[in-house]
């Protein structure tokens, strides 16, 4: 039975990886672009002068380079995972520990990215900010789209 919930847990929690991952990935094309001053489509509604777009190529350069090591991380520890699997006696320990490990680098991800737009919101003007935030809750992989919600309407007011 405890192996059933583990497993279960795994299940979830590969799930919830790839679809973070997925998120992940589609960032990072956007700032690719815009290391070759190219931004995307929906980021040119925003008329940035040459001095926002250097220093949003700044900002992506800086961000990419922290988090391509730890999405790399990611996937050593989604092997070593997989591997555990396919063991005959499965040690549940290490694969609870392996799941900690992997939420705790999602954590740090999902910290960064955030912090990258509080980063590019000080370039930019209270227009082009909106623009960007509404152009971000349109993007796959963002469920609730949170970014278009003028205030989080939960919990005590």
């Amino acid at each position: 039975m405890k192996e059933k919930i583990i497993l279960i847990l795994l299940i979830i929690s590969l799930v919830l990886n790839i679809s973070i991952i997925g998120t992940l990935i589609i960032k990072r094309n956007n700032f690719r672009q815009l290391r070759e001053h190219q931004l995307p489509a929906e980021f040119e509604k925003m008329h940035l002068d040459k001095n926002q777009r250097i220093s949003m190529k700044n900002i992506a350069e800086d961000f990419q380079m922290k988090n391509d090591s730890l999405i790399n991380e990611i996937g050593k520890k989604r092997n070593e995972l997989s591997e555990l699997l396919r063991e005959d006696k499965i040690d549940t320990q290490r694969i609870t520990n392996l799941i900690d490990d992997i939420s705790i680098i999602q954590a740090q991800t999902e910290k960064r990215m955030v912090l990258n737009i509080v980063e590019i919101k000080s370039i930019l003007t209270p227009e082009q900010y909106e623009i960007m935030i509404h152009s971000l809750g349109k993007k796959p992989g963002m469920p609730g789209k949170p970014f278009n919600e003028p205030k989080y309407q939960g919990g005590p007011q």
